[in-house]
This record gives C-alpha cells, sequence and structure tokens, in this order.
C-alpha cells in the first residue's frame, strides 16, 4: 500500500459493517440490473424492453439501494466516510437516470435530444442535491485528515528512527511518500512538539535516535580519554557522525567539564590538554599568540584561531 494511501485510509474508508453494507447495496445494483433486463426481454407485455428494465430498475431496485446506503451514513458519524457513501448515492442516482435517458431515446417522439433534455431537467437536479452533503461532508473532514496524515507520519518518523538509530533522510522521505525537504518540515514539528525523540543533521541528511546520541556522546568520551591528540575528520569517521555534531558534543562536554583541551582549525586537530595547565597560560598552546574570550568554557586565539576548551 502506496505511504500516502495508508496513511489517509482510515481516515477515509468506512467502518467494516458499514463496508458491508456498501458491498450489499452495489451487489443488489448488479443483479437489480441483470433481473431488470431478463424480465424486460422475456416478459409477454407489449412495452419497450429497455425502457421496461430502465424503469424497474430507478423505480423500484434504486430506492432500495439508497436506503441501505443512507442506513450507512448513520452508523458511521465520521464526516469522509459519510461524504464517500453520499457520492456513491449520488453517482447510482445518475447512472440509472442516464439508463432511464438512454431507454427513452428509443422512442420516435422523442429521440436522443429529447430524452437527454428529460435527464437534465429532472435527473440532473437531484444527482447535484445527492452530492450537496458529499462536499458538506469533505469540507468538514479535510482538516481532520491533514492532522491524522501529520499525526500517522509523525509517528512513523518516530518509529523507524527507534528501530535503525540513524537514518537518512531521503530514505525516510521515500518511505512517507514526499520529498526530503517535506519530510526534514514533518520531522521538526514532531521535534518541537516533543512527539520525536531524535536529531536531524540537516547538513549530512542524517537523522539520528537519542539513544544513538548518547552512545555516541560516551563513545566520543571514551576516546578523548585515549587520545592525547586526534583529527577531526578521523574522530567523525570513529564515530560515523558529522563533524559538526561532534563539534557540538565537544563543546557540551566542555560545558558539563567532561573535557579539556583546544582545537587547532588550521591543521583539524583536536588536543586534550589539564585545565589547570590551560588557564594559568595566557598564550596560545597551539601558536602563542594572545587569547581572548570567545564563549562560555572557551578561549579564543586571535592568531591562529585555535579554540582553547577550558
Amino acid at each position: 500500500m502506496a505511504p500516502r494511501w495508508r496513511f489517509v485510509s482510515k481516515e477515509i474508508l468506512p467502518k467494516p459493517r458499514v463496508l458491508a453494507l456498501v458491498g450489499v447495496a452495489l451487489g443488489l445494483t448488479l443483479v437489480g440490473l441483470v433481473c431488470s433486463i431478463a424480465f424486460a426481454l422475456t416478459a409477454d407485455t407489449s412495452g419497450d424492453p429497455p425502457e421496461m428494465a430502465a424503469s424497474m430498475f430507478g423505480c423500484f431496485l434504486l430506492p432500495v439501494v439508497l436506503v441501505v446506503l443512507l442506513v450507512g451514513t448513520l452508523l458511521d458519524k465520521r464526516p469522509l466516510p459519510r461524504a464517500l457513501i453520499w457520492a456513491l448515492m449520488a453517482l447510482l442516482t445518475a447512472l440509472a437516470a442516464i439508463i432511464l435517458a438512454l431507454a427513452m431515446s428509443t422512442e420516435p417522439e422523442l429521440g436522443f435530444s429529447g430524452s437527454l433534455m428529460i435527464f437534465f431537467v429532472f435527473g440532473a437536479p437531484v444527482v447535484l442535491l445527492l452530492f450537496a452533503p458529499a462536499i458538506y461532508y469533505v469540507a468538514k473532514g479535510w482538516r481532520g485528515l491533514q492532522t491524522t496524515v501529520q499525526r500517522e507520519r509523525i509517528a512513523l518518523c518516530q518509529r523507524r528512527i527507534d528501530v535503525a538509530g540513524r537514518l537518512a533522510l531521503s530514505d525516510l522521505a521515500e518511505e512517507l511518500g514526499v520529498d526530503d525537504q517535506a519530510a526534514a518540515r514533518i520531522l521538526a514539528e514532531g521535534i518541537a512538539q516533543d512527539k520525536i525523540q531524535g536529531h536531524l543533521d540537516v547538513q549530512s541528511g542524517q537523522i539520528y535516535s537519542q539513544q544513538t546520541l548518547s552512545d555516541r556522546r560516551l563513545e566520543l568520551l571514551g576516546v578523548l580519554k585515549a587520545h592525547g591528540q586526534i583529527a577531526l575528520d578521523s574522530l567523525a569517521r570513529t564515530l560515523d557522525a558529522p563533524q559538526a555534531l561532534i563539534t557540538e558534543w565537544i563543546y557540551d562536554l566542555v560545558q558539563h567539564g567532561r573535557f579539556s583541551g583546544y582545537i587547532n582549525w588550521e591543521r583539524g586537530m583536536l588536543y586534550s590538554a589539564e585545565r589547570a595547565k590551560l588557564g594559568q597560560s595566557q598564550r596560545c598552546p597551539s601558536c602563542g599568540g594572545r587569547l581572548e574570550l570567545a564563549g562560555k568554557g572557551i578561549v579564543s586565539c586571535t592568531h591562529c584561531g585555535a579554540e582553547i576548551l577550558l
């Protein structure tokens, strides 16, 4: 089932017992048409068989079918299923009117133009009258449908993120049946509403679950403690995460007092060092340049641009 249809089917399709009534109505329509034609062709009368068959279908069978469908609208009070049933009622009425008009066109005094006029004067208004409730219920249920689709998409995002741990935005977009930008908007909305526990890295197009992020942070801390220095790109490969995201994690560890050192951006290297030694020095440990405060727990070198993380 296509992703989009999977989301909307719950909101549009009638309940099972109402669907059963719809099936009964369609079955009566088919059987009634066959029986009407068979009776008209075999009856020992002087009437016109096509007109007799059309009259039997329109005057006797159609009201029964419409009553069955009307019961369905009473059993399922949701707007969109009601709209679907009213539209079906209108279409069956239009079918009966067309059959009757075609049957009447065989009469010489009417012809095709005369029967067509009868259809538009008598049949079309009834069909439009039945379509009116369908239009009303579509308008009433449209916003609810959009809300349901968005809710189901957000729930699917959370399930896929939890299962995969790390997921490409393009893969999630394909499963949702939307493009990458729309998938990103759905994720942003879910995260803002606290219905999606995860992180979207726009630059790499990757989505991470909270558990994966937590595991990566712990792994990062272990790598930093094990190495006195490490290249940022090597760190990104080791943790299988974007360098920008790793930098955020490093800043977070610094702010929580769990790491100290400095980053040489020109070389793309991260160095660990004792906080006490870094705090006592007034010069950049990388080039000896002058230092200035750049943020909470971060001092920047005015010469080489290195960041000292205290």
